[in-house]
């Protein structure tokens, strides 16, 4: 048992010295600069973080070369280290591989025919080879108020990117482009890296596995084994998400349906005199004037048959309100005038009844 472990150690020791190589470059990172090269610089920390990349451990460097080719650090082979005081620069014949880049874009657009721009769009996914990956129509209902909008994510041979932007502006009125390209040559050779290097330690590790002859042993190459699997998957999964996002550029396209195009800049800003301030304020006070009256004409016209309902019943309520405070009325006053009536008869009852006890008198007397 004492053997396996001392064996066991020993290898994981070796892939540690291929997977980490020399301890003097572990502040070192490779930039690109504006030539498309590769500049090695040791203030830099190249971890990429993206929600589901690794973090490098701090003693990284990279001994292992891109398909068996030439290697990223100089002196990983032979596992010394020492001050690097130069700047080496590394072009892509010398890495091995071609720049691996992730391109992606943002554009926000203005449409008078909203549903023209989306059969437009439509026609040159498919002209282009891409596909629409997620898609959000709104305002595209009776019970809708305001103008439509939609949201496309589109991803797009890299390829054919640039001939498909040019076309998203025949259809509309690009107000906005937001354009950018990350290049993660670097993070892409790294895991390939770390896949090769697991993969060279899997190997070993099945090999004593086949050869261990006690159940600690063997547990304990098992666990090892499978952390090794797990990230030999991992690794190679982060690799086919890079290998998706560098084939298919992502196209982010916000439309939205107007009735007055939003005017685009082409020329140089002029300064504009108090004259042409006042002109241009006017027009679109005017403008929103008109668009409001129009709205307004719009609302009366479709709530019309609503307003019809609510006016008769409003002027049916009031006639039979009217109605019954007169009847009420009415029976008060006949009341008054029963009352009244009752009244004076029996003021007339009592005054004969006077009358006939003076006279009885009068005739006793």
């Amino acid at each position: 048992m004492k053997k396996i472990t001392a064996v066991l150690a020993a290898v994981l020791t070796s892939v540690m010295l291929v997977g980490c190589g020399s301890s003097g470059h572990k502040e070192e990172a490779y930039i690109r600069d504006n030539g498309g090269a590769y500049t090695s610089s040791k203030d830099a920390n190249f971890a990429y973080d993206e929600g589901m990349m690794f973090e490098s451990p701090s003693n990284a460097s990279y001994s292992d070369s891109y398909e068996g080719k030439t290697a990223y650090s100089r002196e990983a082979s032979t596992g010394t280290s020492s001050d690097v005081t130069d700047t080496t620069v590394i072009s892509e014949s010398e890495t091995g591989t071609t720049r691996k880049v992730i391109k992606t874009a943002n554009l926000k657009v203005e449409t008078l025919e909203f549903d023209n721009f989306i059969n437009g769009l439509k026609a040159d996914i498919d002209v282009y080879g891409g596909y629409i990956e997620r898609s959000n129509v709104s305002g595209n209902n009776i019970y809708s108020t305001t103008t439509r909008s939609a949201q496309f994510t589109i991803r797009i041979p890299q390829d054919k990117i640039d001939g498909f932007l040019g076309c998203i502006g025949n259809y509309g009125t690009v107000t906005s482009t937001n354009y950018n390209e990350d290049d993660v040559t670097l993070q892409y050779v790294d895991v390939e890296s770390r896949i090769r290097t697991l993969q060279t330690e899997q190997k070993t590790l099945l090999g004593l596995l086949e050869k261990a002859e006690y159940i600690n042993d063997v547990i304990e190459l098992e666990a090892r084994l499978s952390q090794v699997n797990y990230d030999i998957e991992s690794y190679t999964s982060r690799l086919r998400t890079y290998d998706n996002q560098i084939t298919y550029s992502s196209v982010t396209v916000n439309v939205v349906e107007v009735t007055r195009i939003t005017p685009t800049v082409k020329e140089p800003v002029k300064e504009q005199t108090l004259g042409e301030r006042i002109a241009v304020e006017f027009k679109e006070y005017m403008n929103d004037l008109w668009e409001g009256i129009q709205d307004f004409i719009v609302w009366i016209i479709t709530h019309i048959v609503g307003l019809i309902i609510w006016a008769i019943i409003i002027i049916v309520a009031i006639i039979l309100i009217r109605r019954s405070l007169k009847k009420k009325k009415a029976e008060k006053a006949a009341a008054a005038a029963e009352a009244a009536v009752k009244q004076a008869a029996y003021a007339e009852h009592l005054a004969k009844i006077n009358n006939t006890n003076e006279t009885d008198m009068g005739n006793k007397e």
